[in-house]
């Protein structure tokens, strides 16, 4: 279904929230992104930038934007599976919206992931802080430049819990990351030894 700046009546506006409140609950992500959403919707709205688009790419658009200038980790794969379209078409309206109002995200941080992948898992505060701890000293090393923010993330967590002594199996942490395993027992043997030294 496409939208046209033109045609958007009061009837679809209040569409258009209810459609993006369902995907934030679905998403668990706090009221601040849906607001921002709304926000970014309504600019792109007032800028004509629907010609072309189906609803369910500008509305995943707008969410992954508001989460990633809020530093809130979701993956653009969950993102269009919860409101119903490709990631290809949602990447590529996220860029035509960047490019076309100038928005401008910084990168995804592990950390950010880590907290959500976290959340998912039942670890002690030990693990919790390692992970996030390790997650962050990958941020910063240029060892792990151009590696995804959240393959980084899942190796943290693996990483901290084979130093907390926390038995944490890697496909749980596959399960709740997206991540897999192969990539997992990539980073986190570097990301252990870069934490001891």
């Amino acid at each position: 279904m496409s939208l046209s700046a033109t045609t958007q009546e009061p009837e679809a506006m209040n569409s258009t929230l209810e459609q993006l409140q369902s995907a934030t609950n679905k998403l668990e992500l706090p009221q601040y992104v849906l607001d921002s959403s709304l926000e970014i919707y309504m600019q792109s709205y007032k800028n004509n930038l629907y010609n072309g688009r189906s609803i369910e790419s500008i509305l995943g658009a707008t969410i992954y934007i508001s989460c990633r200038e809020n530093d809130i980790a979701r993956r653009p794969n969950q993102i269009a599976d919860c409101v119903g379209c490709t990631e290809r078409e949602l990447m590529n309206t996220v860029q035509h919206f960047k490019d076309r109002l100038n928005i401008s995200l910084k990168p995804s941080t592990p950390s950010s992931y880590a907290t959500e992948f976290l959340s998912k898992l039942e670890v002690t505060p030990e693990t919790y802080d390692a992970a996030l701890e390790i997650a962050d000293m990958s941020f910063a090393s240029s060892v792990f430049s151009g590696r995804s923010a959240a393959g980084l993330a899942a190796g943290a967590i693996y990483a901290a819990s084979t130093l907390t002594g926390e038995k944490i199996k890697q496909a749980d942490i596959q399960d709740v990351s997206g991540v897999s395993t192969v990539t997992i027992r990539k980073n986190y043997p570097e990301q252990r030894e870069m934490y001891v030294n």
